[in-house]
């Protein structure tokens, strides 16, 4: 359990492979991996929002004005500490699913407005009628007290690591081995693309452009290698043997990436305070007629004060190994089933 167009993939990955440097020294780079170490060692509370003008808006074309409400409304906050981290996804000022992870036993928590959405629709909630539904599953016993607890925005609980092993063989994708875990190998290749630490990713990956001081605080605006981290992460899918995560012909869609993606990190001493980029500019560098701008912002605060995180009282609790069967079990009945139709 520790575990749209292409261009916002694209840049959500490299986001989140920068997010998680570490490293020190006296360069800007260095700089940089020093500051993200510093807090992300520490407690610190998030909050990632989308802001779009109108003319960034229009960019997306039909249904703007609508994406634009989705967009406005949406925001994603939590709380990381060496205990435990937290993560709310709040949709247009409802909490629409809440999630918190403990480390120490391997638990994740979380549960999801279904409820309220069901009630929206205007239709009663029927919670012995969606059980009834599942029959055909064969689920075990702790895995529909969680779905009752679910449907009724009560709190579930997975306590253990879900058989990754067991469900990519389920899901078609064969048999790994039993010499070398799928995490273990991921992890020694990824460390063989990308470097053993944070600094070695940022020398890699990361150009900064520019660097500037005000108030005790230093903006560095970057530039992140796009086509060549994309490179790397099809080298990586190759040599783990995953597939359908990158196109075979990456080239091709290589050309409508521009070179690098522009960001902007914000730090006072070694407290990394937000990372941003603006989603029309990169469109605008890979030679797109887009104007306005769609601000991407994730921001960091109560740096070394956050938390802790508490864990939910009342939740339904399924052990992982029962989610690893009921996933097996439903997967091999929609396959029969769609076999026979």
């Amino acid at each position: 359990m520790r575990r749209s167009p292409r261009l916002l993939t694209a840049l959500v990955a490299a986001i989140a492979l920068v997010v998680t440097a570490c490293g020190g020294g006296g360069t800007p780079e260095e700089q940089l991996s020093a500051a993200f170490e510093a807090t992300f060692s520490d407690s610190f509370d998030w909050t990632f929002t989308i802001d779009a003008d109108a003319d960034g808006l229009a960019a997306l074309g039909e249904g703007a004005q609508q994406m634009g409400l989705f967009l406005g409304g949406l925001e994603l906050r939590g709380t990381s500490t060496p205990d435990g981290a937290s993560l709310t996804v709040e949709v247009l000022g409802t909490d629409f699913l809440e999630m918190a992870f403990f480390p120490d036993d391997e638990t994740v928590f979380f549960r999801a407005a279904i409820a309220q959405l069901i009630a929206l629709t205007g239709q009663p909630l029927d919670v012995d009628g969606i059980v009834t539904s599942l029959d055909a599953f064969d689920l075990p016993p702790t895995v529909i007290g969680g779905i009752r607890s679910l449907v009724q925005d009560g709190w579930v609980a997975i306590e253990g690591e879900l058989d990754t092993t067991a469900l990519n063989e389920a899901l078609g994708g064969g048999s790994t081995g039993d010499d070398v875990p799928v995490d273990e190998e991921a992890q020694e290749r990824a460390a063989e693309i990308f470097g053993e630490d944070g600094q070695a990713f940022i020398e890699n990956w990361v150009d900064v452009v520019a660097t500037s001081e005000r108030d005790g605080e230093t903006t560095y605006e970057i530039g992140i290698r796009l086509r060549d981290l994309v490179r790397a992460l099809q080298e990586f899918q190759s040599q783990v043997g995953a597939e359908g995560a990158l196109p075979e012909d990456l080239e091709a869609d290589l050309a409508d990436l521009p070179e690098t993606i522009p960001g902007t990190i914000l730090i006072r001493g070694e407290d990394v305070l937000a990372i941003s980029t603006d989603l029309a500019e990169i469109a605008r560098q890979s030679g797109e007629d887009v104007a306005g701008s769609i601000d991407l912002l994730l921001e960091f605060g109560a740096h070394g004060r956050a938390g802790p995180v508490e864990r939910p009282d009342g939740a339904a609790v399924v052990p992982a190994d029962d989610l690893t069967t009921a996933i097996e079990r439903a997967i091999a009945f929609l396959e029969a089933f769609g076999s026979a139709a």
